[in-house]
């Protein structure tokens, strides 16, 4: 399996996963999520740094992943926060289905780039 194909199969079911929590009523549900989402992190997020890796230049790998880092570190210091405010004016509820449409949008959003900027390096080797 390729970075790219891991990192989305990884990224849906960690999406999945905020969806299920939606639904789930009792301790058995929350455990099986909590399982589900590990998984997905396990999948999904060692894969982007080789995919990082694979779209830059040599020139630019070191500036990327240290993007990478930087976001996923701002994401899990402002992340609580941001879940504290919405938990003060809505519920669990909505927290969850705002994770998962946020995860859902970027991948969309990630994929519909990805697919263009592969077409656009298959015709320039044409």
């Amino acid at each position: 399996m390729s970075s790219v194909t891991q990192t989305y199969v990884g990224v849906a079911i960690f999406a999945a996963s905020f969806v299920w929590l939606i639904f789930a009523r009792d301790y058995t549900a929350f455990v099986l999520v909590m399982i589900v989402t590990t998984i997905g992190e396990m999948i999904g997020f060692p894969g982007i740094p080789a995919w990082i890796d694979s779209l830059s230049t040599p020139q630019q790998r070191g500036k990327f992943q240290g993007l990478y880092n930087l976001f996923m570190s701002c994401g899990r210091a402002v992340g609580p926060l941001i879940g504290g405010i919405v938990l003060d004016f809505a519920s669990y509820k909505e927290l969850f289905s705002l994770a998962a449409g946020l995860i859902i949008i970027f991948v969309v959003i990630l994929w519909a780039m990805n697919r263009r900027r592969t077409r656009q390096q298959l015709a320039e080797t044409k």
